[in-house]
């Protein structure tokens, strides 16, 4: 799964026609909208629902992909049956990091 919308897709909204203004306000590590929020909730949602099993969650060191994870990890079960949550430090998109 792909982390949740983050707030530099509002931002690019926002400013959308000014790249000037984008770059300006965009930020290297952003956390994820309400709509990101939302979405990894559903999805974890969703996958329980389908009876899917899952022991781990497995996600990158940025900020937009702990957070999607987290809310996946709500989402998806109760307190006691929550999957751990594991960094894999190897796997973080480059190119969008600045």
């Amino acid at each position: 799964m792909r982390h949740g919308e983050s707030m530099n897709n509002v931002t690019m909204e926002l400013y959308e026609g000014d790249p000037a203004l984008y770059q300006q306000h965009r930020q290297a590590e952003p956390e994820i909208s309400q709509t990101g929020i939302n979405s990894s909730f559903k999805m974890g949602e969703k996958i329980k629902s389908i009876d899917i099993k899952i022991d781990r969650i497995m996600c990158s060191a940025q900020k937009r992909a702990i957070m999607s994870a987290k809310y996946f990890r709500e989402g998806y079960a109760k307190e006691e049956e929550k999957p751990e949550v594991h960094l894999y430090l190897k796997g973080h998109e480059k190119g969008a990091c600045h």
